[in-house]
């Protein structure tokens, strides 16, 4: 179950650190999921100077350090709880507004950075502002917002099939 790189859309793996590279292999082993990469370009590398974002290049001056992926919506908790052991893990968002193929499928960011930053998105139903894709990252001295989020797109993503 490892991740090969025909699986990511033509110019992608090249713009790809190779240690984010691993870890996405690793991920994927960890967790047991099927992850699909989006088949969206952007959604892994994007050549702009965005000094914000791990998918960027920063101008074509550094590799990007972070892939999205689409996985199974019954698979979702067992995926956050298990991709969290992995050590080269930095950022991890659950994104529960996504389609894949007009399906509707949650999609997972991974990356690279230093330290550990979690973040939900929720679906359009749960959003407080529906024009707008919301997020929510967990903070220590208020987990309240992130962990009510998560364990209600939880709770219906082990409904779904």
């Amino acid at each position: 179950m490892t991740i090969e790189k025909h699986e990511f859309p033509e110019g992608v793996v090249e713009w790809q650190d190779p240690a984010a590279f691993i870890m996405f292999r690793q991920v994927r082993a960890a967790t047991g999921c099927a992850m699909t990469p989006s088949p969206d370009p952007e959604a892994h590398v994007r050549h702009n100077d965005d000094g914000e974002s791990e998918h960027s290049t920063r101008g074509r001056s550094r590799m990007s350090t972070a892939g999205d992926f689409f996985i199974r919506a019954n698979q979702v908790s067992t995926f956050w709880v298990r991709a969290q052991a992995v050590s080269g893990l930095g950022g991890l968002g659950l994104y529960f507004d996504t389609q894949l193929d007009g399906e509707d499928r949650p999609l997972v960011h991974i990356d690279t950075r230093r330290g550990r930053l979690l973040w939900v998105c929720p679906s359009k139903k749960r959003r407080t502002n529906n024009k707008k894709r919301e997020y929510i990252y967990y903070t220590p001295e208020n987990p309240g917002p992130y962990l009510n989020a998560l364990s209600e797109e939880f709770a219906d993503s082990i409904r779904r099939k």
